[in-house]
């Protein structure tokens, strides 16, 4: 990170201007398939946001999108923003610790 910048002025994601810089910066997240034995989650990391879809950058070897398409770990692909999910760090905790307590 260059001198003077400091963390909590980085964004999640995307590309940003600082210090005269761009700046890149990435964010770990996962994509959903839906296939004929329900949905399964991919690990991938974000390193572009163009208006339609991610760069992302596979964590992992699995397959992709379209008939018979896979992605090799590593391997930085396209992936609409509908299919990919980003972990609430707010959340991440027991699922019972936000529900309203017993009455």
């Amino acid at each position: 990170m260059p001198q003077g910048l400091v963390a909590s002025e980085v964004p999640s994601s995307g590309l940003f201007w600082g210090l005269g810089l761009l700046i890149e910066v990435t964010m770990e997240a996962y994509y959903l398939l839906n296939g004929w034995y329900g949905q399964s989650k991919h690990p991938v990391k974000i390193v572009g946001e163009p208006p339609q879809k991610y760069h992302c950058q596979l964590l992992e070897e699995g397959p992709l999108g379209g008939r018979n398409r896979w992605g090799k770990a590593g391997e930085i692909v396209l992936i609409p923003k509908s299919a990919v999910r980003k972990p609430n760090k707010a959340n991440a905790g027991d699922a019972r610790s936000s529900a309203s307590p017993a009455r």
